[in-house]
């Protein structure tokens, strides 16, 4: 924890954390050593007053360092119609809330178009992500088109290739088809089995592919 202003001006100030499990960006840092605090608003900001002063050793942040990251429902950008995967870069960063320096957003489809964090963290998506709100993996088969990809959990998605068919996929890495419905695994990823039957939003008719 943060036991200094100076040291949470370093890590946080205008980054994005998570707060009673919601979004928030930190705008401003006060307090003296001992009652460090955190000026956040709601993130997206809507325009409301939403402005509070917490401390940063506020329980409610929880892991506020790092915020639940995985696939963001994002489509708003030109020809992007695929969703994207949002994680922290693997090198050691001064920064601990989510900013553009520590974090990269690549799109799951046949492009890996990258896209800034700046534009997706205004998204409502970005705050589906950070929540836990995706639609339902029954909604996305039916939604899916040819060349698109839609998450249905934090680290699970499905994609529609040009031809129609569909793969799911756990963060990256395909798993296999659907097919009607019923989740097909590739042999060598039949490993997944176990979890696919355990999570709650997945059918439990698994099959080998």
């Amino acid at each position: 924890m943060y036991e200094t202003r100076e040291e949470a001006q370093n890590r946080l100030l205008n980054t994005v954390v998570s707060y009673d499990g919601f979004p928030h960006r930190v705008i401003n840092i006060g307090g003296r050593t001992g009652a460090v605090t955190l000026a956040i608003v709601p993130w997206p900001f809507d325009g409301s007053t939403g402005l509070r002063e917490v401390r940063v050793s506020d329980p409610l942040f929880k892991n506020f360092r790092t915020p639940p990251l995985g696939f963001v429902n994002y489509f708003e950008q030109r020809d992007q119609t695929h969703v994207s995967w949002v994680e922290r870069v693997p090198a050691r960063r001064m920064h601990q809330g989510l900013n553009d320096g520590n974090t990269q957003i690549t799109s799951l489809g046949m492009r890996a178009i990258r896209t800034p964090m700046t534009q997706v963290q205004t998204s409502e998506a970005f705050k589906e992500m950070i929540v836990g709100e995706y639609p339902t993996f029954e909604e996305v088969y039916d939604l899916l088109i040819p060349e698109s990809s839609i998450a249905f959990d934090r680290e699970y998605a499905l994609f529609m290739s040009n031809e129609g068919y569909v793969t799911i996929y756990h963060k990256r890495d395909p798993l296999g088809l659907v097919m009607n419905g019923i989740i097909h695994l590739r042999a060598d990823r039949f490993y997944a089995r176990e979890a696919l039957v355990e999570h709650e939003r997945i059918p439990n008719d698994i099959q080998n592919l």
